[in-house]
């Protein structure tokens, strides 16, 4: 288990979670989430696409990532909002997240994006 992911578990306090992973892969993550944490719903968001500045191998196999996420993450689907769209385009994701897992696009600036965007739709958390 990451060790972010060790830190929610040991500080939840046994509450239902609602979170966002940024950057889905093949689900490996997303399934160690599900798996290990109280999830009452969790956005994943990735664009499965191939975009200008992501940098990646030109064969990589966008459709066939996301239909093996799908099948890993399939007895979890009642818990899961596949938002298939860059996190930059994602409006749509709720208020008062407990927890984002930003492990999308890792360049500077889309990492700073994804802090700057999702950090106002966290809750504050007091420890």
């Amino acid at each position: 288990m990451r060790p972010s992911i060790q830190f929610i578990k040991n500080n939840n306090l046994g509450k239902d979670l609602i979170g966002v992973e940024i950057g889905v892969y093949q689900g490996g993550n997303a399934e160690d989430i599900l798996q290990n944490l109280p999830i009452k719903k969790i956005y994943l968001i990735d664009p499965y696409i191939h975009y200008e500045e992501y940098k990646c191998n030109l064969n990589f196999n966008f459709e066939g990532n996301f239909e093996t996420a799908k099948r890993v993450l399939s007895k979890f689907e009642n818990k899961i909002v596949w938002v298939k769209r860059k996190s930059s385009e994602s409006n749509d994701i709720p208020n008062n997240l407990d927890f984002v897992y930003i492990n999308g696009n890792h360049s500077y600036k889309y990492v700073k994006q994804d802090l700057e965007n999702y950090c106002l739709k966290s809750k504050r958390v007091e420890l």
